[in-house]
């Protein structure tokens, strides 16, 4: 699709930070669980969707607990609750979180090209 370097990495971390997410709450009292991975690509965006059919929770109230780093502590004493989501909004361009059933996860990434790609495809050439 033509993404960065730095945009495909971003992707990566927060479509793993969602399916992590999943697979440590949202079947956290079962065995087994689902989860369902949806990608579409667009022109100029695409838009990945990590959908599970298990526990919900109030996504207004894990975002409202996350504090600032304090940059004077270990990482090791970091509480990692909420990590995950705060990496995802950071890194993705638009997120959605529904909870109704399950949790689906709704991150999309814009095609940002620059100028060079943008009108590469409308040099025409002459012999």
């Amino acid at each position: 699709m033509g993404y960065s370097y730095d945009d495909i990495e971003d992707i990566k971390i927060a479509v793993s930070e969602a399916c992590t997410n999943a697979v440590n709450h949202a079947y956290k009292k079962h065995d087994e669980g689902m989860i369902d991975l949806r990608i579409e690509c667009r022109q100029d965006a695409m838009s990945i969707m990590v959908i599970d059919k298990g526990e919900s929770f109030n996504y207004e109230d894990v975002i409202g607990k996350l504090k600032p780093l304090d940059p004077t502590i270990s990482l090791n004493q970091v509480n990692e609750g909420g990590l995950g989501l705060f990496l995802i909004n950071t890194l993705m361009d638009e997120v959605t979180i529904s909870s109704d059933r399950g949790v689906v996860v709704k991150m999309i990434k814009l095609l940002n090209r620059d100028e060079v790609d943008h009108y590469a495809n409308k040099v025409s050439t002459t012999e």
